[in-house]
């Protein structure tokens, strides 16, 4: 059997150049395929493709704060999987975009938005998807072992993790704070 080369580290170049945010576009574009909205023949990939781009990046480089919360909650209170990685993006890049002003750049480019957060919480909401943690069984009782496995077992993160930090991050999540 022959085996071709990888393509990995060509996309993984390509991801910061301004045809990397073109490819990030499909998955913007591929979201409307989602909701039901027509569109040309050739935009039904784009949600794959841009999902498929999504997973290249997760894959070159280290998960933080947004891995580790879902992790904590799935593992200790048995939250649904996909919908908790669903919730929480939002409130987590809330939380670090302010520490990492060229990753909230390249994303509002990307998202064409100037609120990635924000924009991040509708366009789940207008996907079908859970407002908030306590829509998937997450109580305010459980944010107090949240803090503390999270702060125990420090992650890589561009901000500092404090528990302070973490249960304001964590009640916005559980209300829904930045959810329409």
């Amino acid at each position: 059997m022959v085996r071709r080369p990888s393509r990995r580290p060509g996309h993984l170049r390509e991801l910061g150049t301004p045809g990397g945010l073109h490819r990030r576009d499909r998955h913007r574009r591929g979201t409307g395929q989602l909701r039901g909205d027509r569109g040309p023949a050739a935009e039904t990939g784009h949600g794959k493709r841009g999902a498929w781009l999504c997973g290249v990046c997760l894959g070159a480089t280290t998960m933080s704060l947004h891995h580790k919360l879902c992790h904590i909650l799935g593992g200790t209170f048995d939250l649904p999987h996909a919908e908790t990685h669903t919730v929480l993006p939002p409130y987590v890049a809330a939380f670090n975009l302010p520490a990492a002003p060229a990753a909230g750049q390249a994303l509002s480019r990307a998202l064409a938005a100037d609120d990635v957060p924000g924009h991040l919480a509708r366009t789940s909401v207008e996907l079908g998807a859970p407002r908030c943690l306590a829509d998937i069984g997450l109580t305010p009782d459980d944010v107090d072992e949240v803090i503390v496995q999270a702060v125990d077992r420090p992650y890589a993160n561009p901000r500092p993790v404090t528990s302070d930090a973490l249960r304001f991050l964590l009640t916005a999540a559980l209300n829904g704070a930045l959810a329409p």
